[in-house]
């Protein structure tokens, strides 16, 4: 009595579909931000109001690291496709173009509902340290 080809392609299949699985989960973690932004750390929701009154800067959360550089991404709501306007900001605070394109979209109702910050440079003794988790802030 032996073991058919049938069975050990299906055992073959379940342990590979398992291995992704795992593999997946643990690709997708992104861990936690290393900074807060209007005192809050990790993906969020805010109030337009919340936003647009917080001071627009990466605070962060360890005394011994600063943020070289990241990215702010927002999308510009728009009918047919999604356009998204992307920002290299250096420091940790939001430069004063980037914030005057955001709210001028919203102000045009042209905002779309998420800001995304991420490609997080973490420094430390302001040497570049590495890559850090951004965040995702949900305005409703």
């Amino acid at each position: 009595m032996g073991i058919s080809k049938k069975d050990t392609m299906k055992t073959l299949l379940k342990i590979t579909f398992l291995f992704l699985i795992s593999s997946n989960i643990s690709f997708a973690q992104k861990g936690t931000p290393l900074f807060s932004l209007c005192g809050k750390t990790g993906d969020c929701t805010m109030t337009w109001e919340e936003f647009s009154k917080c001071k627009k800067v990466l605070v962060p959360t360890d005394k011994k690291i600063s943020i070289g550089t990241f990215l702010v991404t927002v999308q510009k709501a728009e009918r047919k496709d999604s356009t998204y306007i992307e920002f290299q900001e250096k420091g940790g605070l939001f430069s004063k173009s980037s914030l005057e394109v955001i709210e001028k979209l919203h102000k045009d109702k042209k905002l779309g509902n998420k800001i995304v910050i991420e490609a997080v440079e973490i420094l430390q003794s302001g040497q570049p340290a590495r890559k850090g988790a951004g965040m995702v802030i949900t305005l409703n």
